[in-house]
């Protein structure tokens, strides 16, 4: 049961990004299988990304948005957040 709630959280980031339409590379779509290990009295169910991933690197990044500095997208000129860019690349 924990192992398929797990892949339900997978498949729920992987939905919520999509829909979010911060997919590019699919990076971020690459999260950790579950993982199901005794813990005290009962278990533990680990998801997410894996320790040291690129994903850790920038999902801070996409989370919090980024102010751009142009472009024909108006949801990304007034995104907010604490990251901007601050030339176009």
């Amino acid at each position: 049961m924990l192992i398929e709630a797990g892949l339900d959280f997978n498949e729920t980031i992987r939905k919520n990004l999509e829909k979010a339409g911060v997919i590019s590379t699919g990076a971020l779509t690459d999260v950790s299988a579950p993982i199901v290990y005794p813990s005290g009295d009962g278990y533990t169910l680990e998801v997410g990304y894996p320790i040291g991933s690129k994903q850790l690197e920038y999902y801070d990044f996409i989370n919090q948005g980024v102010k751009g500095v142009g472009g024909k997208n108006a949801k990304h000129k007034k995104a907010s957040g604490k990251y901007k860019l601050k030339s176009k690349i």
